[in-house]
């Protein structure tokens, strides 16, 4: 996750406390508060829940996040090697498909190239969203910054 904001143009920092809500900060002109999980994809899918779990003498506890907790939600697909991106606040969790339905069904489908902008929004905090987005087999280099574009990224596929 660290590579992929880094090489979006982000600073990475990790909090020193670990009972903070959230794993990462990455900032470049704002600052994005990141929780992160790991998911293996199940039927071309990953699942993440928006809920936290710990476990003591009592037994395992199960708590789900709060809208201030993080800014964004980033997914490592570990079996597809992506770095997925959700606003917090999605709801109480997402399905993010890396192959189509084999009935085809589109309406509520959400693909993974969908989540691949960091930020995934230009809500949080006034943040710009990347302008323009290139599918393809592999993306992760971060294009040349256009004219007038202060803050705006773009991702552009391998050579």
């Amino acid at each position: 996750m660290i590579k992929d904001l880094v090489s979006k143009g982000f600073f990475v920092s990790i909090p020193i406390s670990e009972n903070a809500p959230f794993d990462l900060i990455a900032t470049d002109i704002h600052s994005y508060r990141v929780q992160v999980k790991t998911r293996s994809t199940y039927r071309g899918a990953v699942e993440v829940q928006f809920k936290t779990s710990w476990a003591d003498k009592n037994g395992v506890h199960y708590s789900h996040y709060g809208r201030d907790d993080f800014d964004v939600l980033a997914i490592y697909a570990i079996d597809e090697d992506k770095c997925l991106y959700v606003e917090n606040g999605e709801g109480k969790s997402v399905t993010i498909r890396f192959n189509l339905p084999k009935n085809s069904q589109t309406s509520g489908v959400r693909m993974w190239h969908e989540f691949r902008a960091f930020p995934p929004s230009e809500t949080i905090r006034g943040a710009p969203k990347d302008q323009e987005m290139v599918y393809g087999e592999d993306i992760v280099q971060p294009a040349s910054q256009k004219s007038g574009g202060h803050g705006n990224m773009m991702l552009e596929a391998n050579p």
